[in-house]
């Protein structure tokens, strides 16, 4: 399985599960159980709390709080450019989300190993939405869809670290069991 290859379902982008700023349509925030959730221990409870309240707060980006502080705010940027990306069309969001990863159009394989990281963490995002808008509808529960968001989290954020890919990859192949699981049981 490549890397990218459980990444490359394109949908649009509502969401707010992991912070950081988001497209889509603004929702109305309750402040205090938006800082409520920033307080949270854990990824998972602080993603399953802004499921519940709906919040959407300035943060910093789930997959970037892992991130040295120097880092972070590269990471952040990252997420910020790319967010115009998630509201086009499939062709023109994913030379878009390209764009921003650092890549453009052409082979990924000529590009350097961390803008193909940058892209592939990008391109985790569009899992992220679908499992929000399955969680929306009634289709999984706020700890199902917290759970898998968490594990989209932890995939990013070794992406984002430069873990080692066979790390990834794990990574990876435990979601895709965990995702097939809980969308599979939902359609």
């Amino acid at each position: 399985m490549g890397l990218l290859s459980l990444s490359m379902v394109l949908v649009t982008a509502e969401g707010a599960s992991t912070g950081g700023t988001t497209t889509g349509t603004e929702r109305t925030v309750n402040a205090v159980n938006a800082v409520a959730c920033e307080t949270r221990a854990t990824v998972k409870e602080r993603i399953q709390c802004r499921m519940q309240f709906r919040s959407n707060v300035q943060s910093i980006e789930e997959s970037c709080r892992a991130l040295s502080i120097d880092k972070q705010a590269a990471c952040n940027r990252l997420q910020n450019d790319a967010a115009p990306c998630y509201d086009k069309p499939a062709t023109e969001k994913a030379l878009c989300l390209r764009t921003n990863a650092g890549v453009g159009a052409g082979k990924l394989n000529r590009y350097a190993a961390t803008e193909r990281r940058h892209y592939a963490a990008l391109l985790m995002y569009e899992l992220q939405e679908r499992i929000e808008a399955k969680q929306e509808a009634g289709a999984l529960t706020d700890e199902q869809a917290a759970d898998l968001i968490a594990q989209i989290v932890d995939i990013k954020q070794a992406l984002l670290a430069n873990a080692p890919l066979d790390e990834v990859k794990t990574k990876m192949s435990a979601f895709k069991v965990a995702y097939q699981t809980a969308m599979g049981a939902t359609a």
